[in-house]
């Protein structure tokens, strides 16, 4: 059965005379069928089958793998999927197998997650607060080994803290911050030096892996901003 949202009725189909400009694959259309009480006509969108941003915003020509040895696993929040500005989608573009999106808010919504980790060492938290130690510290210390695993939240600041205290089992995990690192990222916030999680990402890599070539995270993060600021 084809999914509803809000009466609307989503069927998809693809059309093998339509091809993405900067894949060269084919495009799958999104077909919105309105009830028959509704006047309005049939709309369709074309997306990307690989990357999933709409056609016209295809980012696959800005898209270059990063393999690393470290697993990122992200905490998202269920709205922050949706969001135009999100950056953990870029990510995944780049980083696919060593990135885990797992959506949720409250600690049963990742019990998945929380069995996998178990006791395993070398696992850490990457969340900025008072009880954190800056990742710099870590990866210059000859006495702890970095981390294998990365853990972050993604949401909005007031989003991300109640997440914070409605899952305990992360304040069992190692604590760290980045620290003293402008952003690039384009939106209102009051909050200094707020990154967006794609930076995060990008920044601890590049201390917890030095030798990583991280310039396909900046490309791509790039030309997304670049789509965002264009008018319409």
């Amino acid at each position: 059965m084809p999914p509803k949202i809000e009466g609307v009725t989503i069927h998809m189909r693809m059309h093998l005379d339509k091809f993405c400009p900067q894949c060269q694959i084919n495009v799958f259309i999104l077909i919105h069928h309105y009830p028959s009480t509704n006047s309005r006509s049939p709309m369709s969108r074309r997306h990307c089958p690989t990357c999933a941003y709409p056609l016209t915003n295809c980012l696959c020509a800005a898209v270059h793998p990063v393999v690393c040895r470290t697993q990122i696993d992200v905490l998202q929040h269920p709205r922050e999927a949706k969001a135009a500005k999100n950056s953990v989608r870029l990510l995944k573009l780049c980083l696919k197998q060593q990135l885990r999106i797992w959506p949720g808010e409250n600690a049963d919504d990742f019990k998945t997650l929380q069995n996998e980790l178990g006791s395993a060492a070398n696992t850490a938290l990457l969340y900025p607060g008072d009880s954190a130690a800056p990742l710099s510290a870590l990866t210059h210390s000859s006495q702890q080994q970095a981390p294998l695993r990365l853990l972050l939240i993604d949401a909005t600041w007031r989003k991300a803290y109640k997440m914070w205290q409605l899952n305990p089992w992360l304040h069992t995990l190692p604590r760290y911050e980045l620290c003293g690192i402008d952003s690039n990222y384009e939106r209102k916030t009051s909050i200094a030096n707020a990154l967006s999680s794609l930076e995060c990402v990008r920044h601890a890599l590049a201390l917890l892996e030095p030798e990583l070539e991280l310039s396909a995270l900046d490309h791509v993060f790039a030309a997304r901003q670049q789509q965002l600021r264009a008018p319409g």
